[in-house]
């Protein structure tokens, strides 16, 4: 249901709209009527007598065909000029109308460029992220690599110097047995010599171990 508000509204843009036509039928009436007032035949008692006109005061100044004439000249003049601007404020708001959608449609593609642009910015940091994710977990995994193979060299290294410490070990144990049987036979073959000598020296006690 209309409101006042709508009605009043509703109103004042009929008036707007045929302000200028009624204004114009107004004119045009008065202007008939002027020449009609102006242009009349002198109503004397003998053009009265004869029929030509209407002694009457009123009859003086209108009658039912200057008011026939007047108005509907009036009524043509404003329905042309209100039908004119009716039309011409139609084709003004279905340009306006047009133009509006035109600019909504604008808008509404800006607005779904925006999105697509916004969806593809979106996918591409999600790529990104994943990226930088595998290129993480890649990292980690070289340098678990790099750790075990680290972690395995050293393990290497250390058994290797253990055995080598070991090698050293027996080879020092070794010498130390080959000198120490070296010094043995060294210390035999001198008592041999001595015993020889005192033998030889007639120091047969001696010789025999006395």
């Amino acid at each position: 249901m209309p409101t006042p508000t709508r009605i009043r509204q509703r109103w004042s843009a009929v008036a707007e709209t045929w302000r200028t036509g009624i204004i114009l039928g107004v004119a045009t009436a008065a202007i008939f009527w002027c020449v009609w007032y102006f242009t009349k035949i002198p109503c004397t008692p003998d053009n009265a007598a004869s029929g030509l006109c209407n002694p009457g005061i009123f009859a003086r100044f209108v009658n039912a065909e200057i008011m026939a004439l007047a108005g509907g000249a009036g009524i043509a003049v404003a329905t042309l000029k209100g039908g004119y601007d009716t039309y011409m404020l139609k084709n003004m708001l279905n340009e306006e109308r047009a133009a509006r959608l035109k600019a909504e449609e604008a808008h509404r593609q800006i607005q779904e460029m925006h999105r697509q642009e916004h969806a593809r910015a979106e996918e591409a940091r999600a790529q990104a992220d994943e990226e930088r994710r595998q290129e993480r977990m890649r990292a980690e995994e070289a340098r678990a690599r790099a750790e075990e193979a680290m972690a395995k060299d050293s393990e290497a290294i250390r058994e290797f110097i253990a055995e080598l410490r070991n090698e050293m070990r027996e080879e020092r144990q070794q010498r130390a047995e080959e000198r120490n049987q070296s010094i043995a036979v060294q210390q035999a073959m001198l008592d041999a010599i001595v015993r020889l000598a005192q033998g030889r020296n007639g120091n047969p006690g001696q010789s025999n171990g006395e």
